[in-house]
């Protein structure tokens, strides 16, 4: 546990602003919402091993009960920022969360 909230917040010192350049985007279920360290929070997602998080997410007005209460075993698409990590490939800032093409979360300038 404790190296996850350190990997993730090296692993954010280094992500650029999302851009329509840098950003790709995949539709998964989500399994649950929590928010381990630092205010961040991370995604647990169907078929996929990654630590996907929002950055500082509880600063921005993230709601964690709120979120899991509502998106939780639903099919949500996660718009990731590309880059690279000093612990690989296993974390992904999330930039942009939809719902059905209803914004839930959007770190675009």
């Amino acid at each position: 546990m404790f190296l996850t909230l350190v990997s993730i917040l090296l692993a954010t010192q280094i992500c650029p602003q999302p851009t329509i350049h840098n950003t790709y985007s995949e539709i998964y279920e989500v399994i649950n919402i929590y928010s381990p360290c630092c205010e961040d929070i991370v995604f647990k997602l169907h078929d996929d091993n990654y630590i996907n998080y929002i950055n500082r997410g509880l600063e921005k007005g993230v709601n964690v009960s709120e979120w899991n209460g509502h998106y939780k075993n639903k099919a949500l698409t996660f718009t990731f920022v590309k880059h690279k990590s000093l612990f690989g490939p296993k974390h992904r800032t999330i930039a942009k969360i939809e719902l059905e093409n209803k914004t839930i979360y959007n770190a675009f300038i």
